[in-house]
């Protein structure tokens, strides 16, 4: 750009000269005038050829002025066209970046926790237990529903027949005798009270689960008592009486039992149709263990992995964080109802001092 502008400037000065050469040419100085007006025309020819000079580099120096003049101004304008490039591209990035990070945002917060699945499945696990506790309990009711039906003298509700000692006599032989013929199969661990409370990351197998439950019977005391209403006559008052001690003796027993099936249910799971199934402690267990047992996890919510590991960012924290407090939550809800049962079993082991059976 700045040879295009000297090059037309060239053009104007060389014009210039052309000029000024043709006007000395048209108005000649001539002998006799200069006879008259001088004493030296050589003199005054050269003065007329110097000033000729001067005005040609006064009329060269203007232009190169004007061309110097003229390139600044060039040159300002692209500065400015050059920044004014260089903030639109500054901006047009700056939106570009933003956008970028936002879609990054969105993205991360649109996908699940990495851990999700073991949360869901922590979920699954303790629902499939609940629905295998009550499964549980309800087929050891009714298992035990004849030995209730004889100890409270044929029961309350539903009347059964008589009850001699000889009936209570036969029903505790038979529970005696498949007690130990069933222990004779389990490997001896009937013999092992420590079972119950195994050490963590220790699951009991099938055979030792079932020799728990045939401790906990044993420690209820299996055997059913004579109930006070035996050979009392049912229309009387005394026989009423008697039956309501009876039902009540066996309530609290039961209750008892059932107690220590629910702890046995919490810790280790169930045992229904000889397949066992992990417990709510067991499942937590292994929640918390693949989170705080782990270095990997831990690094990864701290952001204080080594190079090459999974980079952790806030909205995937954040959600592992809400899922540990809902994990949390449901842990002080069940030890919430487990403080409720304790207090249920305090005031009926009070009741029994008060009122022995």
């Amino acid at each position: 750009m700045v040879k295009t502008i000297m090059s037309r400037d060239m053009k104007t000065l060389r014009y210039s000269l052309l000029t000024l050469s043709i006007g000395v040419l048209l108005y000649p100085v001539t002998s006799t005038a200069l006879e008259f007006l001088v004493e030296d025309p050589a003199k005054q020819v050269q003065k007329y050829y110097e000033n000729i000079a001067r005005a040609a580099e006064s009329i060269k120096t203007q232009i190169e002025k004007q061309a110097i003049i003229s390139a600044m101004a060039s040159f300002a304008e692209m500065g400015v066209e050059n920044v004014n490039n260089g903030f639109a591209n500054v901006i047009a990035r700056l939106d570009k970046g933003e956008e970028e990070r936002q879609n990054l945002e969105q993205l991360e917060r649109s996908q699940p926790a990495s851990d999700a699945c073991a949360t869901l499945t922590l979920t699954a696990g303790l629902n499939e237990g609940s629905c295998s506790s009550v499964t549980q309990q309800e087929t050891l009711v009714r298992s035990r529903s004849a030995l209730q039906t004889l100890a409270t003298a044929g029961g309350i509700i539903k009347q059964g027949e008589e009850v001699d000692y000889q009936q209570i006599n036969i029903a505790n032989m038979e529970a005696a005798r498949a007690i130990v013929e069933e222990c004779a199969g389990l490997d001896g661990n009937c013999e092992k009270p420590d079972l119950l409370f195994s050490p963590p990351n220790r699951t009991l197998s099938a055979k030792e689960y079932r020799a728990v439950q045939i401790q906990e019977d044993i420690a209820v005391n299996p055997k059913i008592k004579v109930p006070y209403a035996a050979g009392l006559d049912r229309d009387s008052a005394a026989f009423k009486r008697a039956q309501v001690d009876d039902v009540r003796r066996e309530n609290m027993r039961n209750e008892i039992r059932s107690a220590k099936e629910n702890l046995l249910i919490t810790l280790n799971g169930t045992l229904v149709d000889g397949v066992r199934k992990p417990g709510q402690v067991e499942l937590y267990q292994r929640y918390v263990d693949d989170r705080m047992g782990s270095t990997d996890w831990i690094c990864e919510v701290t952001n204080a992995c080594p190079a090459g590991h999974v980079y952790a960012p806030p909205a995937e924290i954040e959600k592992r964080m809400i899922q540990l407090d809902a994990v949390m939550l449901d842990l002080s809800l069940k030890q919430y109802q487990s403080a409720l049962r304790t207090e249920s079993y305090l005031s009926s082991m009070q009741q029994l001092k008060v009122s022995p059976l």
